[in-house]
């Protein structure tokens, strides 16, 4: 479990928000808890620790908003993505009018021919990074 200042951290890192950009992903990250992302939420007068999936589905919203999804569509997606605890996709192909379809590469060559896809998500390698940048922000909280 990782606490809040440890997930900001992270994902400022992966999304390579620098210092002064700071407060306004603070509120973007707000704003996506505000929409549901992510699903755990904290008890009463109780700090709330991110499981590694809740990490993960807030990075799928940010990386979709970041291609210019709104909040609401982003944060709809990573919540579809992710629904009924199956294991997260490898790649997402976003399709016009918020939709995403999670595929594997075989399927994204299908979908490629067939449909218009919008943007082509890896998100083996954006975990890839996430785990790194949460390892380096856990060390610096923590200074081991």
């Amino acid at each position: 479990m990782f606490s809040y200042a440890t997930v900001e951290a992270a994902l400022a890192t992966n999304l390579k928000v620098d210092t002064n950009g700071r407060p306004a992903f603070a509120a973007r990250l707000r704003h996506l808890r505000n929409l549901g992302i992510p699903r755990a939420t904290p008890g009463t007068g109780r700090r709330l620790s991110y499981s590694i999936d809740d990490v993960q589905q807030m990075l799928i919203a940010l990386l979709l908003e970041s291609i210019d999804c709104s909040p609401r569509a982003s944060a709809d997606i990573a919540r579809s993505v992710t629904a009924g605890g199956r294991p997260f996709p490898e790649i997402i192909a976003v399709l016009p009018h918020g939709k995403a379809v999670s595929a594997s590469v075989e399927r994204l060559l299908m979908l490629l021919r067939a449909h218009q896809v919008l943007a082509v998500m890896n998100l083996s390698r954006a975990f890839a990074n996430l785990d790194e940048a949460l390892q380096k922000a856990l060390v610096k909280q923590t200074g081991r």
